[in-house]
């Protein structure tokens, strides 16, 4: 089949690039032609308003640079992933009338990530394949709200219920996303949960792009999106504990970020990890690392627990250093591979049986 895959606009984030490319990888593994639809995020700001504001930075008047400015200045190193890894792609659609010039497909795919989380995407409707008005086939994969409670406006429920009606299936991230489609959204369909698409994908497909490991490990990796106090002192206890020297990676910092192949490096060669976000949980069970992961409540906490749960290690799931505190750290240090490669392997066998069963 000829199929449009619709993900979150492109980003400097190492869980989107990694997502993005896994669920195109397999896919493509599937015998489909798979074409990233390019969309950017709709400005809700006037044309008046845009002309405004590009004539204040040509004259200088406004030295504060944007967030999208400091991220594309940060994320510089990553942007070669998505150039070399992510295609085909469309033209970039930058509005409406973007839509017009793109071939018709045969499926389209909206997933994985944070594509249904009002406060994220623009305009959210498009991410219930609005612009589509041609006969399609119509689904989501492992499409995440990114929160277990409402955040739609009762038009945006409205809206977004009666476009869902025309999927011919439903597949959310979390458990919560069930919940709130059947409990409070009240659409009518049937969800059902797939997990990120980064889990169908093996270490070893993901150590074709970070190169092979040489053996030697970096003892503690950090991956922290947001740096609190609190955390500090996990991991300053962590470190204590296992004895190990601490690399962090922090999106805090000043500094450019890794590109997506040293981040992927780190969690291969790292002894054990600390993290508050999603994906880092997710790539600290695909290299099998022993790991503490911080619930990022502020960026939803409902990723981490439905992931977590599947696995079955909640345990390792924690809000405050105090916590970490109650853990019983000799099991922590320890990580069951072969109980991961068999939860991973009924994980990745329910996906692709839902993908084929679906994309037909």
């Amino acid at each position: 089949m000829k199929i449009g895959l619709l993900s979150y606009h492109r980003n400097y984030n190492y869980g989107w690039n990694l997502q993005c490319y896994a669920l195109m990888a397999v896919l493509k593994s599937m015998g489909h032609e798979v074409t990233l639809i390019n969309k950017a995020k709709f400005s809700k700001q006037s044309r008046l308003g845009r002309f405004k504001r590009v004539c204040i930075r040509m004259l200088h008047l406004n030295k504060e640079k944007s967030y999208e400015d400091v991220q594309k200045e940060k994320g510089v190193k990553m942007a070669s992933f998505f150039d070399n890894y992510i295609f085909p792609r469309t033209h970039c659609i930058k509005n409406q009338k973007g839509y017009s010039k793109l071939p018709h497909f045969d499926a389209l795919v909206v997933g994985s990530d944070q594509v249904w989380r009002q406060k994220l995407v623009s305009p959210l409707a498009d991410y219930y394949f609005n612009f589509i008005d041609y006969p399609a086939v119509l689904i989501s994969y492992a499409a995440s709200f990114g929160v277990d409670y409402a955040e739609y406006s009762d038009e945006e429920m409205k809206r977004c219920g009666k476009l869902i009606e025309r999927f011919k299936a439903v597949s959310v991230r979390e458990a919560s996303g069930v919940k709130l489609i059947k409990d409070i959204y009240k659409w009518n369909c049937n969800p059902v949960v797939m997990p990120d698409p980064t889990l169908l994908l093996s270490r070893y497909d993901y150590e074709k792009i970070s190169g092979e490991s040489t053996g030697q490990t970096s003892g503690l990796f950090c991956y922290i999106l947001d740096m609190t106090d609190d955390k500090e002192k996990v991991i300053e206890k962590i470190s204590s504990i296992c004895s190990l020297q601490p690399k962090i990676i922090s999106l805090d910092e000043e500094k450019a970020y890794p590109s997506v192949e040293e981040w992927l490096q780190s969690f291969r060669d790292a002894e054990f990890v600390f993290t508050d976000s999603f994906h880092g949980c997710v790539f600290s069970l695909i290299f099998r690392k022993p790991f503490i992961a911080y619930g990022n409540a502020k960026r939803g906490i409902a990723r981490f627990v439905s992931l977590l749960d599947s696995f079955g290690l909640r345990e390792r799931l924690i809000e405050s250093v105090s916590d970490m505190e109650q853990m019983d750290m000799q099991s922590i240090k320890n990580i069951n591979k072969e109980h991961l490669d068999a939860v991973q392997g009924e994980l990745r066998k329910k996906a692709m049986d839902f993908l084929s069963r679906e994309l037909i």
